[in-house]
């Protein structure tokens, strides 16, 4: 890696630390080169922008999550269609919803991306994670269709985000009340609660 390149990256870090601390809308591309000790043209220079700059945030926030459900969903491979489901729905929120500046991190994001027009380019990115998430989940419902484990909720794509939005919805009002637990303690019992709806509802019993 060459020295622009060890630059920008280091930007980037710097930038991910401030994005997930103050959320998205709360920091300027000033305030990205004042942290990062950095020209702010040259900020400028190597993202382009801040809306190229969040979302290759987002993308690499993501990827540090999505590398750990790619493990635990190999290590889950064999199971039943329903316990890949259960499995991966709290997962999903031990490794991505229970994490305080994560979670607010997505809450500034979402408001980001609906008050700005971020190209196409700069999501492919993005959307290529969410497409990934969604089709561990798709896939392991799929199992349990076959093998009797789940029952036919009609639209998967609509249970799935009902369920993924509300764990997150949820997480993101205790956080902003203080109530989020830290990681290496159980999940919070309102998260527990929401997390048995949504696996009992697609069980099949």
């Amino acid at each position: 890696m060459g020295a622009k390149d060890r630059n920008r990256q280091y930007v980037l870090d710097k930038a991910k630390q401030l994005f997930t601390e103050r959320g998205v809308t709360g920091v300027s591309m000033t305030d990205v080169a004042l942290f990062a000790d950095f020209g702010v043209a040259s900020v400028y220079r190597y993202f382009g922008g801040k809306n190229a700059l969040v979302m290759e945030c987002a993308v690499a926030l993501w990827e540090d999550k999505l590398d750990r459900m790619r493990v635990l969903y190999d290590e889950n491979f064999d199971k039943t269609g329903y316990e890949q489901l259960a499995f991966l729905t709290r997962n999903f929120t031990y490794t991505v919803v229970s994490d305080k500046n994560f979670t607010h991190f997505l809450f500034t994001l979402d408001a980001f991306l609906i008050s700005e027009k971020i190209t196409s380019e700069d999501r492919d990115k993005y959307d290529d994670i969410m497409l990934e998430i969604y089709s561990m989940f798709e896939t392991a419902y799929k199992k349990g269709l076959s093998d009797g484990s789940v029952r036919n909720v009609g639209s998967f794509e609509d249970f799935y985000f009902a369920a993924t939005q509300s764990l997150i919805s949820l997480t993101q009002k205790l956080t902003m009340r203080g109530n989020i637990v830290s990681k290496d303690k159980s999940v919070d019992s309102k998260i527990e609660l929401l997390i048995n709806m949504f696996t009992d509802y697609v069980k099949n019993k």
